[in-house]
């Protein structure tokens, strides 16, 4: 039983001192939301260097994640995170450090050494795409290591959409064999619907019948809600416009609950059908408008 309870304090210890990220030549890839501390900014009046000085003086208090991706739903504070990289390798090391999360409004990176900023990015999807160090979906950023060196990483993320932070720690290869391999698997699927748009749209020419239109309604406003979710939209069809990255979500989602259930009702014919079920979905109907338009107002 003693044993056991030392096993269990000692797990218990890993799990809420989690250390540095060990990195050298063999790293492919490695979540570090484990390695992460974090804070919550609520005043949203922190800088970087503010937080080097308070570390070094030991006068801020961050509390240690158990998880390798940190969800704190929709909130409007901002999140710091930080954790630390320690090169154990008898050479120079470069890696890349991935944000997978790719709606975060405001999202800036810091590395440090010595107490010093040494590397520093600002971007984020309320910001033109060619900021971004490198073009990908999410938000990713290279950075150096030398042999036996340690450093600091800050990332302070700020967003009106859901707060989750998932750092990953990659090599450059294994990163870039990863990217396109999914590339490859994405534009696969966002092929397929494509195929089905202009499918539709030859039947619904040929045959004149309106569900065939809203049904292309609703499948082409799927793909922009799927490559908005993902970042893609941003990525390719407007990469210079923020503001209509950041609308593209709540409209796409928006049009989608509107014309899959016009969609159905058309195909079925309710209102002769059903009229009692026809009455109780015009009100449905209305209902998503209303919130449709109050979500827009919001964002």
């Amino acid at each position: 039983m003693k044993l056991a309870g030392i096993f269990l304090i000692l797990n218990i210890c890993s799990a809420v001192f989690a250390g540095p990220v060990l990195v050298d030549g063999a790293l492919t890839r490695k979540p570090v939301g484990k390695n992460c501390e974090f804070l919550v900014d609520r005043e949203e009046d922190l800088t970087v260097r503010q937080l080097i000085a308070y570390d070094d003086n030991g006068k801020i208090s961050w509390e240690q994640s158990t998880e390798d991706e940190l969800g704190f739903g929709f909130k409007e504070h901002v999140y710091w995170v930080k954790f630390y990289l320690e090169n154990r390798d008898d050479e120079d090391i470069h890696l890349i450090l991935q944000q997978k999360y790719p709606l975060i409004d405001y999202l800036d990176f810091y590395l440090i050494q010595n107490s010093r900023i040494v590397q520093e990015v600002k971007t984020g999807d309320m910001l033109p795409f060619g900021q971004r160090p490198l073009w990908h979906r999410t938000f990713v950023f290279p950075l150096s290591l030398a042999k036996g060196e340690g450093s600091i990483c800050y990332l302070r993320y700020k967003t009106s959409s859901s707060m989750n932070i998932n750092p990953v720690v990659w090599s450059p290869e294994a990163f870039y064999q990863h990217a396109q391999k999914e590339s490859s698997m994405l534009w696969l699927y966002y092929g397929f619907i494509i195929v089905m748009i202009f499918y539709n749209l030859f039947i619904f020419f040929s045959l004149k019948d309106l569900s065939y239109l809203y049904y292309i309604v609703y499948i082409t406003f799927t793909l922009i809600s799927m490559m908005s979710l993902n970042g893609t939209s941003y990525q390719y069809l407007w990469p210079q416009s923020p503001r209509l990255a950041q609308f593209s979500v709540p409209i796409s989602l928006g049009i989608i609950n509107l014309f899959l259930p016009y969609f159905s009702n058309y195909s079925m014919n309710l209102k002769e059908n059903f009229p009692g079920i026809y009455r109780i979905f015009m009100i449905f109907l209305k209902s998503l408008w209303v919130m449709n338009f109050t979500g827009l107002k919001k964002v």
